[in-house]
């Protein structure tokens, strides 16, 4: 079977679905889930989700509130292991940017020494 291909164009999004979906697939696979303490929240202590997920999504400690749990499950048919896969998802989106924008400072710091070291050669 293997894993899906992501698209050939490397700007091309996929739906949430399609990353979320497998990871919910794994853990029914190989865990039988037993949902406790209900009614109550969850209390969040990780970090928050990125700037621009904020524009359209709801922040961990929001999300882990008993309404807010309790609206996700009746209008959204989402249970909380979705809403942690979903987090999980979207951390791994803020922790990507954050990787992607260290590498495009070392980049700059490359080209700014380049360029000066070209014009100390004379060059």
């Amino acid at each position: 079977m293997g894993p899906t291909q992501w698209p050939k164009d490397e700007a091309a999004y996929v739906l949430f679905s399609d990353l979320v979906d497998p990871l919910r697939h794994v853990v029914n696979f190989a865990y039988v889930l037993q949902r406790q303490n209900e009614g109550v929240d969850i209390p969040w202590v990780g970090y928050d989700i990125g700037n621009r997920e904020k524009a359209t999504c709801i922040t961990p400690d929001e999300l882990f509130t008993v309404d807010c749990m309790k609206f996700q499950d009746e209008d959204q048919g989402r249970d909380v292991m979705d809403l942690v896969l979903t987090l999980a998802v979207q951390l791994g989106i803020e922790q990507g940017r954050r990787v992607e924008r260290q590498r495009a400072d070392e980049w700059s710091r490359i080209d700014r020494l380049t360029e000066r070291l070209k014009a100390e050669a004379g060059g």
